[in-house]
């Protein structure tokens, strides 16, 4: 009996190889205490290219409105941080990001009042919804196996982005647990 399989750059693998790499990711979003579940829709068809362009911006616009216009002078530990997992829908063209959300507590609030206004702006047709994740280990595990439920179609898991990357700063904001 064989396995399904597929090719992802270049690379045999199996779907059981593939749900080991998704219970690493979900093992390390675990560690990184999120507290927003986002989904960021554009509505009408677009590439990674552009959608990761739009989060860049949305991010951008988002840390300056909580933290001010210095806000990239701030540690990156102390803005907006999220990972986004590309995932298309039906059509297979209609690209959508499920994002895990941390940023400090004392900007929850605005957070949630200011995100989708600045996402609706700069896509007109797409649409941002904002959850709180609950605090129990259930509540977080649901959340990020949700997320990840599709991150090996279309080759979207090479495609997770770290909000990091746009910080212009070489800090890790991933947290690994080490165990020996």
């Amino acid at each position: 009996m064989t396995t399904p399989s597929s090719i992802i750059n270049g690379h045999f693998t199996s779907i059981a190889y593939n749900k080991e790499i998704a219970a690493g990711f979900a093992a390390m979003f675990e560690q990184q205490n999120f507290q927003f579940h986002v989904t960021a829709n554009f509505n009408r068809t677009t590439t990674l290219t552009n959608g990761r362009s739009k989060l860049k911006l949305w991010s951008s616009r988002v840390d300056r409105e909580l933290f001010g216009s210095r806000y990239y002078k701030k540690s990156a530990s102390d803005r907006l941080f999220f990972v986004a997992v590309p995932e298309y829908g039906n059509s297979s063209t209609n690209l959508h990001y499920h994002m895990l959300v941390r940023l400090p507590e004392n900007r929850h609030i605005e957070f949630s009042n200011v995100g989708q206004p600045i996402w609706n702006e700069l896509n007109p047709t797409g649409s941002l919804f904002i959850q709180t994740i609950g605090d129990s280990e259930a509540d977080r595990k649901k959340v990020i196996e949700y997320d990840l439920k599709e991150a090996w179609q279309q080759n979207c898991h090479a495609n997770i982005i770290l909000s990091s990357e746009f910080s212009g700063q070489n800090e890790s904001l991933i947290k690994v647990d080490q165990q020996e």
